[in-house]
């Protein structure tokens, strides 16, 4: 009887969790997952999105942004940029904005650290203060 009562109380919540979320490819999932960040994407959600979403989605931009908002994103790392983010960023701000580093100087252990950082984790402002102000070598040599 407990087996009985667990099984329908298990069966119960799986039913309803999943009425919350739409199903895996339909419009409403695309959506979600334009918002998503592509590092939380696992390679089955990438398979799925190209199979059933509007690969236009992709490219679409969540409207006008503030200079702000652009300083914030090349402060993010890339790998959590959601594809509207990516889109918005190109939309928007100045590509340019990427390669600048900021007017800080960094020590041998700032470099070090980010060696030893993966590179999915630096932000595009990260990438570029490394390449002003750290020795190639640190890369090799971390």
């Amino acid at each position: 009887m407990v087996r009985i009562v667990r099984f329908c109380f298990w069966g119960v919540l799986v039913a309803l969790v999943s009425a919350c979320s739409p199903s895996v490819g339909s419009e409403g999932w695309c959506e979600d997952m334009t918002e998503k960040a592509q590092s939380e994407w696992t390679p089955q959600d990438s398979m799925t999105f190209m199979e059933s979403c509007d690969t236009k989605m992709l490219m679409e931009s969540a409207g006008e942004v503030d200079s702000d908002w652009c300083e914030d994103m090349t402060e993010k790392p890339q790998s959590q940029w959601s594809p509207k983010d990516s889109a918005t960023f190109m939309d928007n701000c100045d590509p340019m904005m990427l390669m600048k580093s900021s007017t800080k100087k960094v020590d041998e252990a700032w470099c070090k650290k980010m060696a030893n950082t993966p590179g999915g984790d630096w932000s595009p402002k990260d990438s570029a203060t490394f390449m002003e102000n750290c020795d190639a070598q640190t890369l090799m040599n971390p």
